[in-house]
């Protein structure tokens, strides 16, 4: 079992291709445990094949996140006070404008009817002010005054001038306060969550409702940076939804995140660009971002049952010679895991080539085979 334990090491050692090792591990134990098979040089094994046809596809991840509206608020008064009507419920849809609550009108009503009588009283000594402006300055200009009294009516008016203009912002915010009494929608949507009731006290700021917009749905997921590098705001995607069966919606990066957050991962928004009626917000959706591999660009994807490992690293698959149904091996450079398969690479192979792709530890250079049919490839 010294082969065991060399190869064991070898696979530690390497660490960029420990996945796919792994995964082949299986197939190089039996090949190192078994006794050399004899092979009867008369009898022509079936084999499953393989034809190198097409260049490794492009890489898929799959990454979960939530549907979301793409417009969506959370609202509530802006001023304190107690709640006297609720005039929608979950699931209502509202308009823009529309009044969502009311809250007791009298405090802010009476706020503003003091606002204007301090802004007349301050109005009335403005008036009085200007008045003894002007005698002050006759006088001055007929030499009856000093320039002293000149200047504490000029003091004088000017003082009441920037109390008027005070007051007067005064009386703008206490009716800016009543209006805010009244909740209205600030766009046109559907009511996703009510927290409030009637004569209820509530403060500034306290969300009350929930609106989704109707500007469509969107999937809000985290990725890490080896994803995030790799794609672009614009591309498309397909989104998946798990709880719905089998159902798959075309989609589109809409934002990527500069600054990571969670775990070293970056907020990413997916836009859904169609529509079904089963997809609603707060449900889970799973993401599947494509983009090419950059370390090869050329390979191709064979199951991980047609690589033969051997020593220093090395790995083979066997070629099939339409001309003398025999094998060769072939070396080979093992790129990427993904699934069941893996993305080979190499110098002795090219499209059009056939391979064997099961029990290729029992397989020999020049051992004649025939292929089965495609069907049972």
């Amino acid at each position: 079992m010294s082969a065991i334990r060399t190869i064991l090491n070898r696979i530690w050692a390497g660490t960029r291709l420990f996945t796919i090792a792994v995964s082949l591990l299986v197939s190089v134990l039996l090949a190192a445990c078994e006794e050399p098979v004899a092979v009867d040089k008369n009898v022509v094994r079936t084999i499953k094949w393989q034809t190198l046809s097409e260049p490794a596809a492009a890489q898929q991840r799959k990454i979960s996140g939530l549907v979301n509206p793409i417009d969506y608020s959370h609202v509530g008064f802006e001023v304190s006070g107690q709640v006297m009507t609720v005039e929608v419920d979950v699931g209502d849809r509202v308009d823009i404008g529309d009044v969502l609550a009311t809250m007791d009108r009298e405090p802010y009503q009476l706020a503003v009817f003091a606002a204007e009588a301090e802004l007349g009283e301050a109005e009335a000594r403005l008036q009085n002010a200007e008045q003894n402006y002007g005698r002050q300055e006759r006088l001055y200009n007929d030499g009856w005054v000093a320039l002293a009294a000149l200047d504490t009516a000029t003091t004088g008016r000017n003082a009441a001038e920037q109390q008027v203009e005070a007051l007067r912002a005064q009386v703008n915010l206490a009716k800016r306060n009543l209006a805010k009494t009244r909740l209205v929608a600030p766009y046109s949507g559907t009511i996703s969550k009510r927290t409030i009731e009637p004569y209820e006290e509530v403060g500034a700021g306290q969300v009350l409702l929930e609106i989704d917009g109707e500007n469509g749905l969107e999937v809000t997921l985290h990725a890490p940076n080896s994803l995030v590098s790799r794609i672009d705001e614009g591309q498309s995607v397909d989104v998946l939804f798990p709880s719905i069966g089998e159902l798959t919606l075309p989609g589109e990066i809409t934002q990527i995140g500069t600054r990571a957050a969670t775990a070293n991962a970056f907020p990413i928004k997916v836009a859904l660009k169609d529509h079904h009626s089963a997809v609603r917000p707060g449900i889970t959706a799973e993401v599947a971002f494509s983009y090419e591999n950059h370390k090869r660009a050329e390979g191709f994807m064979v199951p991980t049952s047609a690589i033969l490992s051997g020593s220093d690293h090395e790995h083979f698959v066997f070629v099939y010679d339409e001309t003398t149904s025999t094998l060769s091996r072939r070396s080979v450079e093992l790129v990427e895991l993904r699934d069941n398969a893996v993305q080979i690479d190499g110098d002795a192979i090219d499209a059009g080539l056939i391979i064997a792709t099961a029990g290729v530890p029992f397989f020999q250079d020049g051992l004649e085979v025939k292929l089965m049919g495609k069907e049972l490839r």
